[in-house]
């Protein structure tokens, strides 16, 4: 049976992170007996690959409802539509990657002043300007 269309991004996914991660966690090991420059750099392949992903996926999903729904503005739309059938949080959770998906395409801006102010109801990382991630 064939896959629909948001089944086959979800495999395309889940397949390019399982394999950036076990590719990872090989790299974190090397680097344990190695501080070679080849290492640095796939770890910093493995992070724009990761943005690239979201930001490919996340623009994929935008035409998608475009195409099926057809919907001239899918963000306000999906927002408006998510809110008016009880799903809030769904609707804030969208909102959250689709401003970090704008900051990863554009860097500081407004997308990215709005998601540091909602920093602390993520579920996930947001650095401000300056900021340095440690660990992993």
């Amino acid at each position: 049976m064939a896959l629909t269309d948001i089944q086959l991004f979800t495999a395309c996914m889940d397949f390019t992170l399982h394999h950036t991660h076990e590719s990872e966690q090989q790299t974190f090991k090397e680097l344990e007996t190695s501080g070679a420059t080849r290492l640095i750099n796939a770890l910093r392949v493995f992070r724009l690959q990761r943005a690239v992903l979201a930001v490919g996926m996340f623009s994929m999903f935008e035409a998608l409802l475009q195409s099926k729904l057809k919907w001239k503005d899918p963000v306000v739309q999906l927002d408006d539509h998510l809110c008016a059938h009880g799903m809030k949080e769904l609707a804030s959770a969208i909102t959250d990657y689709r401003l970090a998906i704008n900051t990863l395409k554009h860097g500081e801006g407004r997308s990215h002043k709005d998601i540091l102010a909602r920093a602390d109801k993520l579920e996930f990382k947001v650095r401000a300007s300056g900021d340095h991630f440690y660990g992993r």
